[in-house]
């Protein structure tokens, strides 16, 4: 598994942190399933995988950047300035661009 991977890992761990549910499971092998699912398509991990509640946190929290930021609501320079969203500038930025073509599919439909 790559550091790169490893860090992603990380982010999706950081999301679930504070869960009610101290059962999650962030062993080794979590990690290799989860590894396993996103990059060569194998099992979907187990409900007990913290990494996998942890990317659907993540997916989640993503989603509403991007639909806030569409619609005015938010702005990418609060998020910016959130140290405590510092790991996650790269979803911010995807967020962003998102939601920057979302404006721009509406400009058009409505011009055409």
């Amino acid at each position: 598994m790559k550091n790169k991977y490893r860090k992603t890992l990380a982010k999706y761990r950081l999301m679930v942190e504070g869960w009610p549910d101290a059962a999650l499971d962030f062993s080794d092998e979590a990690a290799m399933i989860m590894h396993d699912w996103e990059s060569l398509g194998g099992a979907l991990p187990p409900g007990n995988n913290g990494f996998r509640i942890g990317k659907e946190k993540l997916d989640l929290q993503i989603t509403m950047w991007r639909d806030e930021i569409a619609a005015g609501r938010l702005f990418v320079f609060e998020l910016r300035a959130d140290q405590s969203l510092a790991l996650f500038q790269n979803e911010i930025e995807s967020a962003w661009r998102a939601a920057f073509k979302m404006n721009q599919d509406v400009r058009h439909s409505l011009l055409t």
